[in-house]
Parts: structure tokens; C-alpha cells; sequence
């Protein structure tokens, strides 16, 4: 059994047998390998699908040639591309709200649907409503989920309306800050003064804990916020309009994109990263393969759901799965707070959501 196997190391790890004592070059090499085979492409990817957002979006509001289904599909393309580099909540990302700016939810307080309104009655009254407008206003009217809520509303949203001007100016706030995003990683420098010690990481060993701390709050993330929130403790205590993206039914894409990434940051697309670090030990061998065994459990679950995941909630078979996915991941996460963290030797006990 793989937990017997790995709580064994612990023991083990605490007597100083049989637990990697880890050189810096290491932990240096999965960096590496981590920043420059997923978080750099990642962000490449997500800026090339916020130009295309911003592109679409003024060819259907200007009436050209795309459709509103033409837009959708643009938008969830974007929408993916950020599902898949969403787990890294440190260094560019964090500066300037811009992960809020992209995705504020939970949005526990309706805030996005009162920017929205907000900004509605200023176009009316004629304010100006633009690039630089909607940069400074509300972060819940700045991203995805007030996009979302223009585009999959009660009606279609119609060309020249104050909706299509909203969809347009936010379109290209999203656009914008994927590119200072990917800009200020590359261009700018920040990947390279990480991986070079001349940043705020000193050690290399302390920007391997930054990215621990990214893969163990991706779980959290995904278990905490986009499974159990919207399912509730049972069936009279489930609410649909929890799941992130109900409006477009993409819920459960979503999140097997999520777990798909999850597996990506691991094995820094199968280059290397935590999961070459583990695999150094027998032991870490063992953990390395029940990860991986945990992860396929999670999307082999959410693949079962039939139907939107805002309606599975609702359903005892959907829920049955989703329930089995949060299982998987439980597990997953005890042994990486554990097992994992002492194998690495990272600091335990932090509130990765925190920042600590």
C-alpha cells in the first residue's frame, strides 16, 4: 500500500535514514525545468488566446465577420488557456490584483453583477467607458466572469449595445494583462532573476518551496473551491450557481484542464521537476507513482459527470462522482502536505491559500 509505504518514510526521514539530502544544483534543475517548460508556455499560450478574446470580440461587436457562437468559442479557448497556468498565484500575477482582475470568484457577494450595473448606467449617461476606464474600476467587472455574464446572459448580446462596449474594453483588459504577464516573466526578467538567484529568491531551494507551495494550493484550489463549494454537505445544501462558469457549462471542463495542469507543474511536462526530485528514493518512487495514480483517479471521476457540472450537484450519481474526484484528491493532498514536503524538505504547517 502505498500510504503504508510512504508514512514509513517519514519515519525514516525523521531519523535521517534513507531521506535525500538534496544539493542546491537539484533543486535548481527542477526549477528550470518547471519555469521553462510549463510556466513560461503556459503564459505564452494564455497571451496568444487574449489577443485572439480581444480580436473576436471587436469583429462580432463591429460587425464583422465572426458570430456570437464564433465569439463564445474564442472565449472559452481563453477562458481554457487561463484554467491551465491559473494555479500560479506568485511573482507577476500577483502584482497589480492581476489574478483577481482576471478571474474574480468566488464571487461570494454578487460584486461582478454590480459593476456590470454600475457600468451599464454610466454608458447610459454617457460617461466614457474604455481601456483605461475598466483597468481602474471594479476587479469584479474587469475579467472572465463579468465576460461571461455579458455573453451567455438571458439574451444575446447585440452589436453597438452598452453590453457589446463592455465586452469589448474587457476583452482587452484581459488581453493586456496576459501580455505584461508574459512580458514581465520573460522580457522583463523575473524568470531569469529567480532562476539566477539574483531576485527575491536567494536560494534555489527557496523558489522550489514558492513553487510547493503553488502545486499544494492548485489541490486545495480545485478540492475546496470548484468541488465541494458547489456540491455542499448533500443534496439540500447544493448550489449550482457555485461552480465556477455555470453560465457557460464549463464547469467540469474546467477543472479537468485544472487537474490536467496539476499533472503538468508536477512533471514540469514530464521533463522533470518535483516529480524527477522525487523519484531519486525508492520511497519517493512510490510517492511519485500514487500521485500520479490520484490525479488519473480525480479525472477519470469528473469524466464520469453527465451533463454540466452545476446540474451533477443536483443529481445522486453526478454527486457520487464528484465525490469520488474529491477523494482522490484528499488522499493526494494528505501525502503531499506530508510525505512530499518531508521528502523535499519544505517547511510544513503553512496556509499555502494565506501566502505563509
Amino acid at each position: 500500500m502505498i500510504t503504508k509505504t510512504v508514512s514509513a518514510a517519514i519515519i525514516l526521514a525523521t531519523l535521517g535514514v534513507g531521506a535525500p539530502a538534496y544539493a542546491d544544483i537539484a533543486y535548481e534543475k527542477a526549477n528550470h525545468q518547471i519555469v521553462e517548460a510549463h510556466i513560461l508556455p503556459g503564459y505564452t499560450a494564455f497571451a496568444q488566446a487574449g489577443q485572439r478574446l480581444k480580436t473576436a470580440t471587436h469583429s462580432y461587436c463591429g460587425e464583422g465577420e465572426t458570430s456570437l457562437d464564433g465569439l463564445k468559442e474564442v472565449m472559452q479557448g481563453a477562458m481554457a488557456s487561463w484554467q491551465s497556468i491559473q494555479h500560479i498565484r506568485f511573482g507577476p500575477i500577483a502584482e497589480e490584483d492581476r489574478h483577481f482582475r482576471i478571474e474574480f470568484w468566488p464571487d461570494k457577494r454578487n460584486m461582478t453583477s454590480k459593476a456590470l450595473t454600475s457600468l451599464r448606467q454610466d454608458i447610459a449617461k454617457g460617461d466614457t467607458v474604455d481601456d483605461e476606464r475598466i483597468a481602474q474600476t471594479s476587479v469584479a467587472a474587469q475579467g472572465f466572469p463579468a465576460l461571461e455574464r455579458l455573453l451567455y446572459g438571458d439574451k444575446d448580446i447585440q452589436p453597438g449595445s452598452a453590453d457589446c462596449q463592455l465586452a469589448e474594453v474587457i476583452s482587452d483588459n484581459v488581453a493586456g494583462i496576459a501580455d505584461a504577464t508574459l512580458k514581465a516573466w520573460g522580457d522583463d526578467g523575473f524568470a531569469e532573476r529567480s532562476l539566477s538567484g539574483f531576485g527575491y529568491y536567494q536560494e534555489p531551494k527557496d523558489l522550489t518551496f514558492e513553487l510547493f507551495k503553488a502545486f499544494k494550493t492548485s489541490l486545495e484550489w480545485v478540492e475546496d473551491s470548484k468541488l465541494r463549494r458547489p456540491l455542499g454537505d448533500d443534496m439540500k445544501h447544493a448550489r449550482s450557481h457555485r461552480a465556477e462558469s455555470w453560465r457557460s457549462a464549463t464547469s467540469a471542463d474546467h477543472i479537468l484542464l485544472n487537474i490536467d495542469a496539476i499533472e503538468a507543474f508536477y512533471s514540469a511536462n514530464k521533463t522533470g521537476g518535483f516529480a524527477a526530485l522525487l523519484q531519486e528514493t525508492p520511497v519517493g518512487t512510490d510517492l511519485h507513482w500514487g500521485i500520479l495514480g490520484k490525479l488519473h483517479e480525480a479525472r477519470e471521476a469528473i469524466r464520469k459527470i453527465d451533463g454540466p457540472l452545476y446540474k451533477a450537484v443536483k443529481d445522486p450519481a453526478g454527486r457520487a462522482h464528484m465525490e469520488d474526484a474529491i477523494a482522490a484528491l484528499r488522499e493526494m493532498r494528505e501525502w503531499v502536505d506530508t510525505e512530499m514536503a518531508s521528502l523535499l524538505e519544505m517547511p510544513l504547517g503553512f496556509n499555502s491559500l494565506d501566502g505563509d
